[in-house]
Parts: C-alpha cells; sequence; structure tokens
C-alpha cells in the first residue's frame, strides 16, 4: 500500500504501488480490519481488552473464556442492520455439552458438533442442522529425512495403499470429502479436476517389492 487517505466522511481511499489482484478479498480479513486512530493511541495494550471498530455490530460485554456478547452498533453506515438487540455468545468447550444444551433448549444455536451426532439431531423436529463448507482439511506428514520415505515411489506406495475415501466417510460419519489437494473446495482456485493418487493395494505391494 502507498496511500491511505479518508475522503469525506465514510468513504476510504487506498492507494496500491502496483496492481494486486488478491487485494480486495484480503480486505475482507479481520487483520484488515478499520479502526480508530485515536482509540488504538489512548488505549494502547489494552486496546484489545476493549476493541473498538466500524463493525455492524460493538461489543456489549465480554468475560474472557465465558461470554462475549454484541450489540448492534448504531454509528454503521447501514444501521439500523439487525432486528436483535443483543447476542450472546457463551464459550462452551465440549463438543457433547454444546450439541445437549441446543437439545434442551439453554442455547438457540450452536457450532462445530461432533460429525456422529449429526444424524441424531437431524431427527429432531424442533432443530435445524446446517452444513456449511470448511476449509479444514487433515492429512498425514512423511519424514523425507527417512531412508525409505526420502524416495518418492515409496511414499506413492503408501499413499496408493490408503482407503482415503473410507477414512474419510468414517471419520466425519459421512459428511466429509476426500481431498485432492491441499486447496480445499471451499476455497477460492480449487481445481475439481486435480490428479489424485487412486486406492490400489496390489499396485502399492508391488512398488513396495520392486
Amino acid at each position: 500500500m502507498e496511500e491511505i487517505a479518508a475522503i469525506g466522511e465514510k468513504p476510504l481511499q487506498v492507494r496500491l504501488k502496483e496492481t494486486s489482484s488478491p487485494f480486495l478479498s484480503k480486505l475482507t480479513n479481520i487483520d484488515a480490519a478499520i479502526l480508530p486512530k485515536t482509540a488504538v493511541e489512548s488505549l494502547g495494550d489494552e486496546f484489545g481488552a476493549s476493541p473498538v471498530g466500524a463493525s455492524n455490530y460493538k461489543l456489549a460485554d465480554w468475560r474472557r473464556g465465558e461470554l462475549l456478547a454484541p450489540e448492534p452498533n448504531e454509528h454503521h453506515y447501514d444501521a439500523p442492520v439487525s432486528q436483535v438487540d443483543r447476542v450472546e455468545w457463551l464459550v462452551v468447550p465440549n463438543d457433547e455439552t454444546r450439541a445437549l444444551k441446543v437439545m434442551a433448549g439453554e442455547l438457540d444455536a450452536a457450532v462445530t458438533i461432533p460429525y456422529t451426532l449429526l444424524p441424531y439431531l437431524s431427527i429432531l423436529t424442533d432443530i435445524e442442522v446446517h452444513l456449511i463448507p470448511s476449509t479444514r482439511q487433515e492429512h498425514l506428514l512423511l519424514n523425507h529425512e527417512n531412508e525409505w520415505l526420502a524416495k518418492k515411489p515409496i511414499r506413492q506406495a503408501i499413499n496408493m495403499a490408503l482407503n482415503r475415501e473410507a477414512i474419510t466417510q468414517l471419520a466425519t460419519a459421512g459428511q466429509g470429502t476426500m481431498a485432492n489437494s491441499l486447496i480445499p473446495p471451499s476455497v477460492l482456485y480449487h481445481n475439481p479436476d486435480n490428479p489424485s493418487c487412486t486406492y490400489d493395494r496390489e499396485m502399492a505391494k508391488s512398488i513396495i517389492e520392486k
């Protein structure tokens, strides 16, 4: 960035040194949030505990590790932004406990519910289950410094010997998809046609023997 300037009361202009294709998408990241200079400078290290931002919500209450309560920001350019006066985000570390609190009517909603509970929750008429594409991926890294794992054919054989589709379905209770690259389907630039190693135990054995 070469220059950032306020033009008028609300518009902000950013001038770049050179063309940047991903710049607009980068502005949606949390680390690109617009903050009031006076508040940041006056609060110093305490700004993190009493944040002031340009979001459509402002922080009304925060008890670390227990509760986060935002409410509509009347100063937002698009105010009013919500019919809800206050939202309370409770911290419930245990996955099963979160699900049980929803079933008991103690919570209106919960996120990151264990895959194994989804079929049960789906049959309850008073609970709606929303599946949202995730960016989460699980993968195994091999030690290339090992004498055998340093050999590319050996690593390919290990890949072929693993039934990744079956592992994925079992681990996610049928809700996940097998990855074909380090870029998940929910992320820009994912290529669904990226070539992927197929499950072939006999071929894996043959490679190992050679």
